[in-house]
């Protein structure tokens, strides 16, 4: 038996109750028998004027935070491509150069030369310190400054990655401030979608059901159906094996 089932998420709320006040407005044109009182549709309409705004607001907060996460994610990738390229860079010239192990140390890295890993944007931002700091020392030491990337670049890169972290914080409050005042209108929201199909029940009194069902679609909503026990596939079990009977002898 199909059942009515009611919106979950406000984007499917916002969906209904527009879809209610746009198919009554053509129902009213068109004098049907089923039209719901004028008084609910306008009631409908003045909620719509504050909750629609706050529905898309909110789904534009969602998007801009995707957005922004996709765009750490980025700089992130930038920042530890660069600081590889750095290691690899280091590590030649200290063969080439032959200059001493001792200064991987100064970079905060081992001896051998094995590149530290890192898992997160804060491990990261600290091997780009380590490299800031460890430029500074080697270069206080009389050493050339490295290239290819320079510490310049590092810099830009790691200050790039601070500030995408920074939007990707301030997304996420806006998201939330704007799924805070979606809570505040939510009740209302679901209050009035079945208080207009409340209202449109009564009109509909004596239609057949079926014809009930397409035009509560009509308004926006939706059915489902639920497994009882009468529509349950009862599989009987079999019959046990038995091994034939012996002939007499």
């Amino acid at each position: 038996m199909a059942q009515l089932k009611y919106p979950e998420t406000d984007r499917t709320r916002l969906n209904v109750l527009e879809k209610c006040v746009d198919q009554s407005a053509k129902d009213r044109v068109k004098a049907r028998l089923y039209v719901v009182p004028a008084p609910m549709e306008t009631m409908v309409q003045t909620f719509l004027a504050q909750y629609r705004p706050a529905v898309e607001h909110m789904l534009n907060m969602r998007g801009n935070r995707s957005m922004e996460v996709d765009e750490k994610r980025t700089a992130v990738s930038e920042l530890e491509r660069h600081i590889r390229d750095f290691w690899a860079v280091l590590e030649r010239r200290i063969v080439r150069k032959n200059l001493p192990r001792g200064m991987f140390v100064e970079f905060n890295q081992l001896r051998s030369g094995e590149n530290p890993d890192g898992r997160s944007l804060q491990e990261w931002l600290n091997r780009a310190e380590d490299i800031i700091r460890g430029e500074a020392r080697v270069v206080a030491k009389g050493y050339e400054p490295m290239a290819n990337p320079s510490v310049a670049e590092i810099t830009a890169v790691r200050d790039a990655a601070l500030a995408e972290a920074a939007d990707v914080e301030d997304a996420i409050s806006d998201l939330d401030q704007a799924q805070h005042d979606l809570d505040a209108l939510r009740p209302e929201a679901d209050r009035l979608i079945r208080l207009f199909i409340a209202q449109l029940d009564i009109t509909l009194y004596g239609v057949d059901k079926d014809d009930i069902r397409a035009i509560k679609e009509r308004y926006g909503y939706t059915f489902y159906v639920r497994e009882t026990e009468e529509t349950a596939v009862v599989q009987e079990p079999l019959a046990p094996i038995t091994p034939a009977e012996e002939p007499p002898a």
